[in-house]
C-alpha cells in the first residue's frame, strides 16, 4: 500500500470517527454540533 493511500485511508477513518463521536454526544447530551466543537 502507498504512503498516499494510508494518509487518505488514516484521514477517512478519523473523520468517520469523529462524525460518530458527534452524533453519540448529541443522542446523550442533545448538544449542538457547535458546542461539541468548541468544547
Amino acid at each position: 500500500m502507498s504512503l498516499t493511500h494510508m494518509i487518505w485511508v488514516l484521514l477517512l477513518a478519523g473523520g468517520l470517527f469523529t462524525l460518530l463521536q458527534v452524533l453519540i454526544a448529541r443522542k446523550e447530551t442533545g448538544a449542538t454540533p457547535a458546542d461539541i466543537a468548541s468544547a
